[in-house]
Formats: C-alpha cells, sequence, structure tokens
C-alpha cells in the first residue's frame, strides 16, 4: 500500500523543495493562484523555451 504513496508524497516534497515553501504552507501555496499561475508559466512555458 506505502509503494502507491511513494510518488505522490516525493512529488510534494520535491514541490515544497524547489519553491521554497515549507511543507506546512503548501495547502496555502496552491490556494494563492497568482503564485500558481507563475509556477505553472515558469515550468511549463519559459523554462523550455529557453531550454
Amino acid at each position: 500500500m506505502l509503494e502507491h504513496l511513494l510518488w505522490p508524497v516525493l512529488g510534494l516534497m520535491l514541490y515544497a523543495t524547489f519553491t521554497l515553501v515549507p511543507l506546512n504552507h503548501l495547502r496555502d501555496a496552491f490556494r494563492d493562484g497568482r503564485f500558481l499561475a507563475a509556477a505553472v508559466l515558469g515550468n511549463f512555458v519559459l523554462i523550455p523555451i529557453l531550454a
């Protein structure tokens, strides 16, 4: 059962690490529309164009 939780938990931990959001504020980060839009725009539009 724990094997199925490994990838989602790892994804959340990596997201929190690379966005410098503490895990106890992760819920607030997902509710902040501007932060989420900037993260999506940067990760899926700007970085691929630069790469």
